[in-house]
């Protein structure tokens, strides 16, 4: 993580700084933005089929790639939000038509007075993801097989974003547009989170203490007062190797 990253920001919801600019959080209210996240940034580079593109630098990577339709007018449309400057996006070629890849020496992204090259794009990528609650390990964890089988595991949920927002204005018991106008998309995750497992917590710690549940693995309904860290891509599917030895003693010992 980039050395002045800032923790304390995300939770005020204040903008991280990196080579003087000041890079804002997304809204919740900017779904369009939300949108432009997603397809610029969470792209895992590694499941390019093409070695060619491989091997790019992620900036390049996206502009090539063919994710978008219109990928040079997303990056700067999107870093413009981000960055509330003007943005432009600069090839420095080889020659006069781009016929292939290899003609475009390097690509420059100007930014109010700043100028950025490919590989700061890439710390920008990693602070917007870390501000946004993921990161760049998250991104490139993914794995098809191991995606089909989250989903496989999760079929039964059909709760999209819209029913997030409902599900976290009435727990909270206030009006939907006071999330959608003051929460970050990072706050309000954060905040989803924390009132499902005190919900939770409320719910099951009772029946968990008189008996009335138990786990089979041993495990204790986990305090709202837990530390909250980030998790992996795939833990909701895996087990620790802790546990997956005491079950396989378990088994071992019937």
């Amino acid at each position: 993580m980039i050395a002045d990253y800032k923790k304390i920001n995300d939770i005020s919801g204040d903008p991280q700084i990196y080579k003087g600019l000041k890079l804002y959080p997304i809204m919740l209210k900017d779904k369009k933005y939300l949108d432009l996240y997603y397809k610029i940034f969470h792209y895992p580079q590694h499941t390019a089929k093409s070695k060619k593109i491989l091997h790019l630098s992620y900036l390049k990577f996206f502009l090539f790639s063919g994710l978008s339709t219109k990928p040079k007018e997303d990056v700067e449309d999107f870093l413009k939000y981000l960055t509330k400057q003007d943005v432009e996006i600069q090839y420095h070629v080889a020659k006069k038509v781009i016929e292939d890849i290899n003609d475009i020496n390097f690509i420059n992204i100007h930014i109010g007075d700043v100028t950025i090259d490919e590989s700061e794009f890439n710390d920008i990528r990693e602070i917007v993801l870390k501000q946004n609650g993921l990161s760049i390990e998250y991104i490139n964890q993914y794995d098809a097989d191991l995606e089909d089988r989250l989903r496989s595991t999760f079929s039964d949920s059909d709760i999209d974003f819209y029913d997030e927002i409902w599900i976290l204005a009435s727990l909270m018991d206030i009006n939907p547009r006071e999330i959608l106008e003051n929460y970050t998309f990072y706050q309000f995750n954060e905040m989803l989170n924390r009132k499902i497992m005190l919900k939770q917590f409320d719910m099951l710690k009772p029946l968990e203490v008189s008996g009335q549940i138990e786990f089979k693995n041993g495990d204790k309904i986990k305090s709202y007062l837990s530390h909250y860290g980030d998790k992996g891509r795939y833990d909701a599917i895996f087990i620790s190797p802790d546990k997956f030895f005491n079950k396989l003693q378990e088994d071992l010992s019937k």
